[in-house]
């Protein structure tokens, strides 16, 4: 018997919030068993009676309130305030006459309010300073209690609304490296035709190559004409972000990082390139070649999930990838700092005349990179890029 009714009040969620009711009956059941006499069984009565009325009360409210949990933005931006709306119905005549909210996106807030019978009530509030990732907010987490604040029963009602909170997004303009002289990147270095963006033909001139000459078209037209290709410069970048954990200082480091990554990469794409990002954390976070807006949207969405891993695993993550990255990728590595491994792959890349550009967020460190077809920006707390070293990519030795 015992059990069950232990079970029957487990099951509702009632809590004994004021021990003293059940002090008072006992106290009045012992009086009336010593006294006995008509006023110690009407104190035994009355108070057995108060405590049950407390308990039928607050199980009623609970079962009759209705909560609607609301958020106008389904995307924010880390650092972000989510708005939060609250629908409380009471769709029961008896008043909520003690009703404690607490959310758990705030866990050091409390509100506390009271609801008439058949009424509704509209709470809003903020939760400040959201960061990087998916979340559903809440749970809200409902004391209902009854008129005398004897018990109280928890209800936790659940927002079925996803939230996508994206790192914010820096406008930079660095100087990108580009492994191949056309493409689809203007640009203001000299740069050569692409064979791939066929524009017309034209009359031969001096000085045209001759691999050029459209012989179809000479024939037809009696004299010799050449085709004619867009002269821009871009193609293919990839980038690269090192996620090991104890290279960073602090959480915050690592949403520096994350910061730079998504500049570097937006900006790749709104000049043209088309973009493969890779990165090794606590899974294997991969984007494979894309371009434009939809490059933009697959950037945001994987930075979003990027988690930091204990293990050391960047320089091999950098060197198995280069063994399948296409060979006229150019290349950008995002990271606060590179260890032995990972510096000697850099170096080995810069010195093949792969064009390279290592983005460092953190402190200054001077670690003696200075190697041709290398560029060093760092970054700063202010998320603002200053370039440390340039080597080749700017220089006449480049390539291009």
């Amino acid at each position: 018997m015992k059990r069950r009714w232990e079970q029957f009040w487990k099951e509702r969620g009632i809590r004994l919030r004021d021990p003293r009711i059940l002090l008072a009956i006992l106290l009045a059941y012992g009086f009336t068993r010593t006294s006995g006499g008509p006023f110690p069984h009407l104190l035994l009565y009355t108070l057995t009676s108060l405590g049950l009325i407390a308990a039928l009360w607050a199980v009623y409210a609970a079962k009759t309130l209705r909560v609607a949990y609301d958020t106008p933005a389904k995307h924010l931006t880390r650092g972000d305030d989510l708005p939060v709306t609250l629908l409380i119905y009471n769709e029961g005549l008896l008043p909520a006459l003690r009703l404690i909210i607490r959310d758990g996106s705030q866990p050091d807030r409390t509100h506390y309010t009271q609801l008439g019978g058949l009424s509704s009530l509209r709470l809003q509030y903020n939760v400040p300073q959201l960061k990087r990732g998916r979340y559903r907010p809440g749970p809200v987490i409902m004391g209902i209690g009854d008129p005398f604040g004897f018990f109280e029963i928890e209800k936790t009602f659940t927002s079925k609304q996803p939230i996508t909170v994206y790192p914010p997004v820096h406008h930079w303009s660095l100087q990108l490296p580009l492994a191949q002289s056309f493409g689809h990147t203007r640009t203001r270095r000299r740069t050569t035709s692409d064979p791939s963006g066929l524009v017309g033909i034209r009359q031969f001139r001096a000085g045209d190559n001759t691999k050029h000459i459209d012989w179809k078209a000479s024939a037809r037209l009696r004299e010799l004409q050449v085709k004619e290709f867009e002269l821009e410069a871009g193609g293919l970048l990839s980038l690269y972000v090192n996620l090991t954990a104890t290279d960073y200082d602090s959480d915050e480091q690592v949403e520096r990082a994350i910061d730079a990554t998504a500049a570097v990469a937006i900006q790749a794409l709104r000049q043209g390139f088309e973009l493969r990002m890779f990165a090794q954390g606590q899974a294997s976070y991969y984007l494979p070649p894309t371009r434009g807006d939809m490059g933009v949207r697959g950037v945001l969405e994987l930075l979003v999930d990027m988690q930091v891993t204990s293990a050391s695993t960047f320089a091999r993550t950098l060197h198995d990838d280069l063994r399948h990255a296409p060979p006229e990728a150019s290349l950008v590595v995002v990271a606060p700092v590179l260890d032995a491994r990972a510096s000697e792959l850099v170096r080995q890349i810069a010195r093949r005349g792969r064009p390279l550009l290592l983005v460092r967020v953190g402190d200054d460190v001077d670690d003696g990179m200075r190697w041709d077809n290398l560029a060093i920006y760092q970054v700063d707390e202010s998320l603002k890029p200053a370039l440390k070293w340039k080597g080749g990519l700017i220089h006449a030795s480049s390539p291009y």
